[in-house]
């Protein structure tokens, strides 16, 4: 269809200072007949937020905290930046001790602090520097260098970019038409391929009319960074102060704007949840719809394996290489310990098994709050307390050590009362996709199993298993259990030479790899608690945690899901 607009050019959308969108037209020379058009955005808005996974939010120390000469200068006030090579190079050499002081959930902020123009702006390389400049200083504003752009930039850019040109030239944009709407693209070689959106539940494609209604809207995207190590239940109520902040903004410049699209990754979406709920944030009915991606709505058994062997991957260097690194951090966050399987993940994940993969027993039976995170001294228990960040003169402190258990059990109270509130809530209008990957295996299952020889009884085994002090553990996974009475520990046997020998009972074993389907952090069988509750879910493939926004399909469905949600506007 021919169109007067593909006969001039089209002047790009500037912001003044308070976010309020303008065109500049540029003088050209007089034998230059072809004519810039410029295209206000509509009157009615619908914002988008975005909120990020844990450690996706840039955190700031209120206070200074006293480190090297060295790493005070790396660090430069900061407590968590993601995006920066010389802060994450200086918090890769602190002790777990620095790490628990630098991440306290009590001395940081979230902070604004990322350079939006070095982080990506894929769909916009072909502007004017003046222009990318002026949406520099608009996408500041809207609070993108709060979040890990280096990981969150791309789909950022995605939504801001082709959300706002689903009519271009006068016509359904086709990228709309052919990879949204018709679910249909281009492989290598220029031949026509359905998209691979995974197994879809729910999914109704969408037609003209609606992307006719969806492109009355303008949808300027902004994120929302939040203090991550603290509960889920404040940063909601943070992101409900948020969405109202955005929406009167928005009506301060003469706009309509009544609510606003969600979209979530990973502990974002329990943080969005609670924004929603009626005992934290309250805002539901300002909230259009949620869309939420790799969210562990349950959470996941990958949490308890790190407490016990760090991070898997080119991760640990940096977010924690053994179990001390870790715990150090994640039993003074209750935000994080949100992150754990709660009472609705089911029973027995915490598996026990011999070495030929037999079960011996399994746990929790009902609740992991009390049968496993607050065990203080069975060897399996989820925290070592040596292990919590704490420094030589204080592990030889009793006050020292009562007053950290107590401050991590406080935290599993407020994590525990996070979970209970929050059971299986989620937004009337929500979408929702995760990994079901088997190339990305995670921990549905965390399994502790057998790595030695066993030359006892089956029921010393098990009493030992049961009820065994840790004799070794190595931080990375593998331990040695002997039983809780030393004289039951040991036995006087003949050698071969005759001579009597003592023999020790020890129970050697080690944390099984990952093999439940999902994005290599959170297991399917997470991801797809909500599944009921959406009005489409998909469960995919190809990609990892922490990268599933970078990935193609993914950001063509969020696409397709704001798009349906813009039909439940009035």
């Amino acid at each position: 269809m021919s169109t007067p607009f593909k006969k001039h050019f089209i002047a790009p959308t500037l912001y003044d200072k308070k976010g309020r969108p303008y065109c500049e037209a540029p003088f050209t020379a007089t034998r230059d007949t072809k004519r810039y058009i410029c295209v206000p955005p509509p009157e009615k808005v619908i914002p988008v937020i975005f909120v990020p996974g844990i450690m996706g939010s840039n955190l700031q120390m209120d206070e200074a905290r006293d480190f090297t000469k060295s790493t005070n200068k790396a660090l430069d006030g900061q407590a968590w930046k993601p995006d920066s090579f010389s802060f994450l190079k200086a918090y890769a050499f602190l002790s777990a001790h620095e790490r628990r002081v630098l991440l306290d959930p009590n001395n940081t902020s979230v902070v604004n602090s990322v350079d939006v123009s070095k982080s990506g702006m894929d769909p916009f390389r072909l502007e004017t520097k003046e222009t990318q400049e002026n949406w520099k200083q608009e996408f500041t504003r809207r609070r993108w260098g709060t979040v890990m752009l280096s990981s969150y930039g791309s789909i950022l850019c995605h939504l801001e970019y082709n959300l706002n040109k689903i009519y271009y030239h006068g016509d359904i944009n086709p990228y709309w038409h052919n990879q949204i709407k018709e679910r249909v693209g281009l492989d290598h070689t220029g031949t026509r391929k359905e998209r691979d959106w995974g197994k879809m539940s729910g999914f109704v494609a969408l037609t003209d009319d609606e992307l006719k209604k969806a492109a009355r809207y303008w949808y300027p995207v902004h994120a929302c960074g939040y203090n991550w190590l603290k509960s889920n239940a404040e940063a909601g109520k943070d992101l409900a102060t948020y969405i109202d902040e955005v929406l009167g903004h928005y009506k301060s410049l003469g706009y309509t704007a009544e609510k606003v699209v969600l979209v979530t990754h990973s502990m974002g979406g329990l943080t969005a949840r609670a924004a929603c709920h009626a005992k934290m944030g309250k805002a539901d009915s300002k909230v259009l719809g949620v869309v939420h991606g790799v969210m562990p709505a349950n959470g996941a058994g990958t949490a308890y394996k790190r407490q016990h062997a760090g991070f898997e991957g080119g991760g640990s260097v940096v977010l924690g290489y053994d179990g001390p690194e870790v715990a150090a951090v994640f039993s003074n966050s209750p935000g994080a310990l949100q992150l754990l399987p709660n009472k609705r993940y089911g029973a027995g994940w915490l598996r026990f098994e011999d070495a030929h993969k037999k079960l011996l027993f399994s746990l929790p039976k009902a609740d992991p709050y009390a049968e496993i995170y607050r065990e203080r001294g069975r060897w399996w228990r989820l925290m070592n307390l040596a292990w919590m960040g704490l420094t030589k003169s204080d592990v030889r402190s009793r006050n020292v050590l009562t007053r950290v258990w107590e401050e991590y059990e406080n935290n599993l109270d407020e994590a525990e009362g996070f979970h209970d509130d929050l059971g299986d809530y989620c937004h009337p209008q929500t979408y929702t996709h995760y990994g079901d990957d088997p190339k990305q295996a995670a921990w549905s299952s965390v399994i502790w199993r057998e790595n030695g020889d066993w030359t006892w009884s089956p029921e010393h085994k098990m009493e030992v298993v049961k009820n065994g002090l840790l004799q070794a553990a190595n931080a990375l996974g593998n331990v040695v259990v002997r039983a809780a009475q030393a004289e039951q520990s040991q036995r006087q046997v003949w050698d071969r030479n005759g001579a009597i020998r003592t023999e020790y009972s020890s129970w050697r074993a080690e944390l099984a790899s990952a093999t439940d389907p999902g994005d290599g952090t959170v297991p399917a069988t997470s991801g797809v608690v909500p599944q009921f509750k959406s009005k489409c879910t998909a469960a995919m493939t190809g990609f990892d945690h922490q990268g599933s926004y970078k990935n193609t399909g993914v950001q063509e469905l969020v696409l397709h899901n704001i798009a349906k949600l813009a039909q439940e506007a009035t």
